[in-house]
């Protein structure tokens, strides 16, 4: 293998004695790191924090954590933890894996926003206006934005409305 070192370090303009930087995801010289899907090699530096990896190590770094359920604001540098730019983590993962941690963001997003809803009947959801009735822990009624759908549900519990019982009567 030193030989075969030697050979493409010489290959790549580099002092053939002297071993190139090592890549923190493959351990390995990042002349022999494997390259990505697009046929990208070599190393890549994070913006955010400075760190450096192989294109090939990141696309599956970012994609493992993806796999994970990770959302966009969540994925984090391999070496320090410090979290990775939207923009960076697009041009490296994979599209389809990107595509899907990019719909997961979103929804966590509307999901923590005030006033925004997912129908438990479809899949649709909207800003809703709650009819309420007196007292804090009774049904927050409210209907379906999807004119498909229009399902009515408590927005508490996510039930049918039960405007004169306790969310936790009817579960």
């Amino acid at each position: 293998k030193d030989q075969h070192a030697q050979l493409l370090r010489v290959f790549h303009g580099l002092d053939p004695r002297r071993q190139t930087e090592q890549c923190p995801v493959c351990l390995d010289e990042h002349i022999f790191c494997e390259p990505d899907a697009q046929g990208r090699v070599g190393l890549l530096t994070l913006e955010g924090c400075g760190h450096r990896s192989c294109v090939g190590g990141l696309c599956q770094w970012f994609d493992a954590q993806i796999d994970q359920g990770k959302t966009l604001d969540a994925i984090r540098c391999m070496s320090c933890k410090a979290v990775v730019r939207e923009s960076e983590v697009r041009s490296i993962a994979s599209p389809a894996k990107f595509a899907a941690c990019e719909r997961r963001t979103l929804e966590a997003a509307l999901a923590r926003t005030p006033g925004f809803h997912w129908c438990p009947r479809c899949p649709s959801g909207g800003f809703l206006t709650e009819k309420k009735s007196p007292g804090w822990e009774n049904c927050a009624d409210a209907e379906c934005t999807n004119p498909q759908c229009k399902h009515r549900f408590c927005t508490r519990c996510r039930f049918a409305p039960h405007p004169d019982k306790k969310c936790y009567t009817v579960q």
